[in-house]
């Protein structure tokens, strides 16, 4: 039995003004990093936004913590400038 295995798209893109969301969607890398520092389950994450997909969930929290320095970095200085 053969599977067909796609590959996998980007998971986090950076739009024209500069804010980084979970592509295709308007759910920003900062919601997903808010809401799994704050202990939630990637499933409770789809949950909260239904535009998720659970995998691509899943991808975005990998890669936040695969990037988490600069991730960290680019949230204080979104933070920084709201102020």
């Amino acid at each position: 039995m053969r599977i067909a295995v796609e590959p996998q798209s980007v998971v986090v893109t950076a739009g024209r003004d500069g804010v980084m969301r979970v592509a295709g969607t308007r759910v920003t890398l900062e919601s997903i990093d808010a809401a799994f520092v704050e202990g939630a389950t990637a499933e409770e994450i789809q949950m909260r936004y239904p535009a998720l997909r659970l995998a691509d969930t899943y991808a975005a929290i990998a890669w936040y913590l695969s990037n988490q320095k600069s991730v960290d970095r680019y949230i204080a200085e979104r933070t920084k400038h709201r102020q």
